[in-house]
């Protein structure tokens, strides 16, 4: 599978390298989806994963409560341009930032899917 914007991409050496710019903001956005008898899955938030241990200077992106229209019809519904920009705005990221977000892989030994892809590398491109 190639992926459409492979110029997005970075490997752990990078991001090893530019821990310290100043111009980086690191945001785990780790979501578990468990599978669920009648809702076909049931999201949690990474959070407390992220509290045990995360990157040096990351912050933590509910992708759910921060950054999904919570008035859609589909869970992770895209928001609209000003609540985007409120939440990145309160998370220190502004125009001259660049960004990394990150998903943790399946967390000690919790069921189900380690996340769902980085919404906020969907949702990026459309502000």
């Amino acid at each position: 599978m190639a992926y459409a914007r492979p110029q997005y991409l970075v490997e752990t050496d990078w991001l090893a390298v530019h821990l310290e710019d100043p111009d980086l903001r690191i945001y785990d956005c780790t979501m578990h989806l468990i599978p669920h008898p009648e809702n076909v899955f049931r999201v949690e938030n990474g959070r407390a994963d992220f509290e045990t241990g995360h990157i040096p200077g990351a912050d933590y992106l509910d992708l759910q409560a921060d950054l999904s229209d919570p008035t859609g019809a589909f869970r992770f519904t895209t928001p609209d341009e000003d609540s985007f920009a409120k939440v990145l705005g309160l998370k220190g990221l502004g125009d001259d930032c660049r960004v990394c977000s990150i998903l943790q892989p399946p967390c000690h030994g919790r069921p189900g899917f380690g996340g769902c892809c980085t919404h906020l590398d969907l949702i990026m491109p459309r502000f």
